[in-house]
């Protein structure tokens, strides 16, 4: 589905200058590389979650029970861990995570500047 996408929606060409709008952003998204996760993650931590929170949410307690409802039925239906892919620097999501027992994945052959993986296993 992504190269219909991206066919349909072409890269926005801008000057450095000039801001993308956040629509452009979106396009813009679909045309950047995606990281594949190692086989290794998926060896201990066979699912994936993503949580994504607003920054202007001051109280993570709600996000906090969700994620605990969805690793309790993903236990309860045979997964033994859980990973998520964090973007390097985002200190609010390994924040998040850390404090659920999310830790980071060691991938000595993994060399990436922009993620790295958190997982937790049951």
């Amino acid at each position: 589905w992504k190269p219909e996408l991206c066919i349909k929606y072409p890269a926005p060409i801008k000057e450095p200058s000039e801001m993308l709008t956040p629509a452009e952003e979106i396009m813009n998204s679909f045309h950047s590389r995606t990281i594949t996760v190692p086989d290794i993650v998926y060896k201990h931590h066979p699912s994936r979650v993503t949580m994504s929170m607003l920054p202007s949410i001051m109280d993570s307690s709600v996000s906090k029970r969700l994620l605990a409802c969805v690793l309790a039925a993903l236990k309860a239906n045979g997964s033994h861990g859980v990973f998520s892919e964090v973007t390097v620097g985002d200190k609010n999501v390994v924040d998040f995570y850390t404090k659920l027992g999310f830790l980071e994945i060691a991938l000595p052959d993994f060399l990436s500047d922009e993620i790295f993986f958190l997982g937790r296993t049951f």
